[in-house]
């Protein structure tokens, strides 16, 4: 299992390396990389996936992350517009018709979502799947808790995060 996790590990980092190099830090200055490591470590542990399941497991894992990174980006741009059209004033809004695009975004990334589920019905078994989707809960809810108990030593300096 050891051979198999430092394979693994290897064979992500390989093919992590150029979109680290562009992804080396969040708005607030954190690396997202060893986190990310982590994850997939405990994935394969929790998910217990052999080398090739584990391969095919990350690259379309990848691909979702992708998809969703742009379907946000769409996402936080309407959101900007917004902010920035209700910050200038502006009395032409349409804050149905602006509302109603956002929520159509996050309906994409909830169709994101589904599509990648279901693109692992050949790989993962149905209960893999469902660990999958509690591990992803308490894995965020797990830094989120990290995030916040060492993040307030350091509140009264945080970086703006705009």
């Amino acid at each position: 299992m050891k051979k198999i996790i430092v394979i693994a590990v290897l064979s992500m980092l390989s093919t992590q390396v150029s979109v680290a190099q562009n992804w080396a830090q969040n708005k607030w200055g954190m690396t997202g990389g060893r986190i990310s490591e982590l994850e997939k470590i405990k994935l394969i542990e929790v998910l217990q996936m052999d080398e090739e399941t584990t391969l095919k497991f990350f690259s379309r894992r990848n691909m979702h992350q992708l998809n969703q990174k742009k379907i946000m980006g769409k996402r936080d741009s309407l959101l900007k517009q917004l902010d920035k059209r209700i910050i200038d004033g502006d009395k032409k809004i349409d804050y149905k018709k602006e509302i109603y695009k956002i929520l159509d975004i996050e309906k994409e990334l909830s169709n994101e979502r589904e599509k990648f589920f279901k693109s692992l019905d050949d790989i993962l078994s149905y209960e893999q799947m469902a660990k999958l989707l509690v591990f992803e809960k308490k894995f965020r809810s797990e830094i989120r808790k990290q995030l916040i108990k060492h993040g307030k030593r350091g509140w009264k300096h945080r970086p703006n995060m705009d």
